[in-house]
């Protein structure tokens, strides 16, 4: 069982392994491979039946052999290699058919043969014109010793010798064809199931990428009634492409319209519309952010030029996703009017701004007779004052006017406060 896994191992390593060599190389290269067996076979058996011109030509062609096989296997190139093994071929049985015999010897069943390999490994275009040059070959080689039969004497010492020739022709040839027609079903059959398999796999695949496709297209239509339903401008800013892809919202909420090419642009027009008195804080605040690799979130208010040329305030949030690097190579944000709000703080902090105004005038203007009323209060000691009843009141009077002025001081502070 060892003799037999190291024989396949050297026959892998001299015809060539599925993942170095197509099946059309590894056919040719056991053809080649055969057919210098057979050649080696005729070296010897040519030189023991007194043959000497036989045995050098089963050596030549047998080196020829051998170096079409060494050429295919660096050069990788089939076509022009074929044509040399058909060319050598068909020397070889001219040669052949007038040193052994002309008819009376096995030429024409190597001839035979070779027709049957040189179909088995050429392609198919050229597979005619190969076989026919091969019938040509030995129709002119029969009417040649049909017209000059004394130039074909029989070399064989005996009969003995002739049959022996001619039936181990036949054993030999026999068995080219069966190793080769065997070889080449068995690798085709491999190869229709591989085939079978990657159209299987490519079908599944195909059927992945469907499944995946239809899937993206609605995320997509999601994504899509997303952005019709929310007040938001979605953004997606693809940094490594500079392209600044916005949702529909962009359209509704700054009247740039989507077929003049604003619904796909680049950054640099979205940079230019942020107003001049926020654009560097703006500007710094994103770039900070994308290039602190801990940072996911950046947020930011500012003001940004609408298409009727006026400027809407807006809240900008964003979300960096990164490379394996932690590189920022793409943002995922949304640009929200807030031009209401920001109206509506405006005027609260106005609104704070009169409170705070009127708490301290309020506060200057109550505080001020209150001190004068506290100040007299010092000046006056209770003892001086002998009637009982006018003492209560005047302790009354002392605790009313601190219990005013406690609260005087308490309402500007709840408006200070408040305003700030």
């Amino acid at each position: 069982m060892k003799l037999f896994h190291r024989f396949y191992d050297l026959w892998l390593r001299i015809i060539g392994n599925r993942e170095e060599f197509p099946l059309e190389f590894r056919i040719y290269h056991a053809v080649l491979v055969i057919t210098a067996l057979a050649l080696s076979y005729n070296i010897w058996f040519k030189y023991h039946i007194g043959s000497t011109e036989g045995s050098i030509l089963a050596f030549t062609f047998l080196f020829i052999n051998i170096y079409l096989l060494y050429i295919s296997r660096i050069n990788r190139q089939l076509g022009g290699n074929v044509l040399l093994f058909s060319i050598a071929g068909n020397c070889l049985v001219i040669s052949h058919f007038f040193i052994s015999s002309g008819i009376n010897g096995p030429t024409l069943i190597y001839s035979a043969t070779h027709v049957l390999l040189v179909i088995a490994i050429s392609p198919a275009r050229r597979q005619r014109l190969l076989v026919i040059v091969n019938f040509l070959v030995v129709a002119v080689l029969l009417f040649f010793q049909f017209q000059y039969p004394r130039l074909f004497v029989s070399y064989y010492q005996n009969q003995a010798d002739r049959y022996i020739d001619t039936g181990s022709g036949y054993f030999f040839v026999t068995a080219i064809i069966y190793f080769t027609i065997r070889y080449t079903r068995k690798n085709y059959a491999f190869e229709k199931i591989s085939a079978e398999e990657n159209a299987r796999s490519i079908i599944e695949h195909q059927e992945f990428i469907l499944n995946q496709n239809i899937e993206l297209a609605n995320l997509n239509e999601r994504f899509e009634y997303v952005t019709k339903a929310t007040f938001d401008a979605i953004w997606d800013w693809d940094i490594t492409k500079n392209e600044l892809y916005w949702g529909k919202g962009y359209e509704t909420i700054f009247g740039y319209p989507a077929e003049s090419g604003e619904v796909s642009q680049n950054f640099s027009l979205w940079q230019n519309r942020v107003h001049h008195n926020d654009a560097e804080r703006v500007i710094a605040t994103l770039s900070t952010a994308m290039e602190n690799p801990e940072r996911q979130f950046w947020q930011e208010q500012y003001q940004y030029l609408k298409a009727d040329g006026s400027y809407a305030y807006v809240m900008d949030r964003g979300y960096m996703i990164r490379d394996a690097d932690h590189k920022a190579i793409r943002i995922v944000g949304a640009l929200q009017d807030i031009t209401s709000l920001k109206a509506q703080e405006i005027k609260i902090l106005e609104q704070n701004k009169r409170l705070q105004q009127i708490a301290d005038i309020n506060s200057h203007e109550l505080r001020k007779p209150v001190a004068t009323i506290l100040g007299l209060i010092q000046l006056i000691e209770p003892g001086e004052i002998k009637d009982e009843l006018h003492r209560q009141l005047f302790e009354y009077i002392k605790l009313t006017t601190l219990d005013l002025d406690a609260v005087i001081k308490k309402v500007a502070d709840s408006t200070n406060e408040s305003a700030g």
